[in-house]
């Protein structure tokens, strides 16, 4: 049995430890993560539209493809879902419970002239009437 300060100890250093873990940040810069997140939330489709409020869960892989003084250009591979469009109860439509998640590769862009501000991405959006399909004439 472990005694009353010695199981203080124990809860305070667990406390303290999980206080001080921080995510690697993004390229080296702290908070990219969370802003290239948040423009993808609220910018991004996937599957030619279907999937109109997809949320990244994960960041796979992180390239830099541009880096100067003004701008940074990053290729990031990362795993969506997209819980309002894409998940089905129904266990009689197996294939469409999982119409709206996956991984895939973007290009963001990122203003460093203020700041970190991210203001573009490759790939369809929800800007985009036809979600990058041809237009028909």
């Amino acid at each position: 049995m472990i005694g009353g300060s010695k199981l203080a100890f124990l809860a305070l250093a667990t406390v303290l430890a999980a206080c001080a873990f921080r995510p690697t940040p993004l390229a080296g810069y702290e908070g990219l993560a969370f802003a290239i997140e948040s423009f993808y939330a609220d910018h991004a489709v996937e599957e030619n539209g279907t999937c109109r409020s997809p949320e990244m869960r994960a960041i796979t892989d992180v390239r830099v493809l541009e880096e100067t003084e003004d701008r940074l250009v990053l290729r990031l591979r990362y795993y969506f879902q997209d819980d309002a469009y894409g998940v089905y109860d129904d266990p009689e439509i197996p294939i469409q419970r999982l119409r709206c998640r996956g991984f895939r590769t973007r290009d963001f862009v990122i203003d460093r002239r203020d700041g970190l501000r991210v203001v573009g991405m490759s790939g369809p959006t929800r800007e985009d009437r036809n979600f990058g399909r041809p237009s028909g004439g």
